[in-house]
């Protein structure tokens, strides 16, 4: 229970180990399931001073990470580390602010197996990613149904260029990763895989 006034001075007592690259708010949200409360509830009982646990993954303040290192006794670097916060510039535009483009089936099963069914990785919010990180499998469109099995690499335009999205998207990495070297060729390569993607 979470509903008790003294409980709100106390850290969790059971905290949820987070998946690989986990988005904040996803984490959190699998501690409200957890404790049977819904997410607005949840971010109100630890005063965050926002209901909405999604605008954490993109805003977090430092009485926010204060309070949720308290609470949840997690390094308040490992926390930051969750969201978009330090995300680089010029990549906002690419990472989705609401649910997640794509998924990595293998992944999403394998937390299913884990006990962290629906966790969401950061990755799965970023329009560049074609591949997943963590295991390398291509990644799926959250459009298509769970039993479809496919994937960007089996569906369109993907089929045909996919060396050329793998290519791409290590570009992109690098480039935002601080490579400068390649400005020109960044600008490019978004401008054809936004087009592709629309395609």
């Amino acid at each position: 229970m979470i509903d008790d006034e003294d409980d709100a001075h106390r850290p969790l007592p059971v905290v949820l180990r987070p998946v690989e690259d986990e988005l904040l708010s996803s984490w959190l949200a699998r501690h409200a399931a957890y404790y049977g409360v819904t997410g607005p509830f949840f971010a109100k009982w630890l005063m965050l001073g926002t209901r909405n646990l999604s605008v954490l993954d993109h805003r977090l303040g430092l009485a926010q990470v204060a309070r949720l290192s308290e609470k949840l006794r997690r390094d308040p670097i490992a926390l930051i580390a969750m969201t978009f916060t330090d995300a680089p510039a010029g990549s906002a535009e690419l990472i989705s602010r609401n649910r997640a483009p794509q998924i990595c089936r293998p992944c999403a099963d394998r937390h299913a197996r884990e006990g962290a069914s629906g966790a969401v990785p950061k990755h799965w919010r970023k329009a560049w990613r074609v591949t997943c990180p963590a295991c390398g499998a291509p990644l799926s469109d959250t459009n298509e149904r769970p039993d479809n099995g496919e994937t960007l690499r089996d569906t369109s335009p993907f089929a045909h260029v996919w060396k050329e999205a793998l290519a791409g998207e290590a570009i992109i990495e690098r480039f935002f990763h601080g490579d400068s070297s390649l400005d020109g060729i960044v600008t490019s390569s978004v401008f054809t895989a936004l087009y592709l993607s629309s395609s």
